[in-house]
């Protein structure tokens, strides 16, 4: 009898030896791996947070002047949705529409004097394109008298010199 209670003694000592031995390296690689998951996903907000803060900067892919902004201030704006536009000054141009019948004074090529009342200045243009605005856009109809409908056409001209001063939305002036 006393043999039996020594074995089943050894027996549970060396079960408790294992449990032991089980709770001590068990435990601590699974605290372990609990801690490093916790840890990575702290990461993973503090990333979240720092992605949200850089959204919340534009960059334009141009230099320019912000010429209008489509949401106010709190308004919600969906993903993809435009929220302003940029002018790029560094390319201005001057826009003409001019009735078919007076487009033999205009070549692509050519150096236009415009005066611009805004700042009470002339101005000299370089045409670089012209097309007519479509059947709409007739200034005269002289089918009445057995001609046809003078279509308007529309002339660009670049600025010959930087003019820092001119806005769009500017009126130019042909100098006849």
């Amino acid at each position: 009898e006393a043999e039996a209670n020594y074995n089943a003694a050894v027996a549970t000592e060396k079960a408790a030896k294992s449990q032991y031995d089980m709770a001590k390296n068990g435990a601590e690689r699974e605290d372990k791996e609990a801690a490093l998951a916790m840890l990575n996903r702290a990461k993973g907000a503090v990333a979240e947070v720092d992605s949200y803060i850089t959204e919340t900067y534009l960059i334009s892919p141009v230099d320019g002047r912000v010429s209008e902004r489509f949401p106010n201030v709190g308004e919600l704006v969906g993903t993809g949705a435009p929220i302003m536009n940029v002018t790029d000054l560094s390319k201005k141009w001057g826009t003409f529409n001019v009735r078919e019948d007076r487009l033999e004074d205009f070549k692509i090529g050519q150096t236009l004097t415009a005066f611009v009342p805004a700042i009470n200045k002339e101005v000299k243009l370089k045409v670089y394109y012209m097309k007519d605005l479509g059947s709409y856009a007739a200034w005269k109809a002289t089918k009445t008298t057995g001609g046809y409908d003078r279509k308007t056409f529309e002339i660009r001209g670049h600025f010959v010199e930087n003019q820092p001063d001119i806005l769009p939305g500017m009126s130019l002036i042909i100098k006849e």
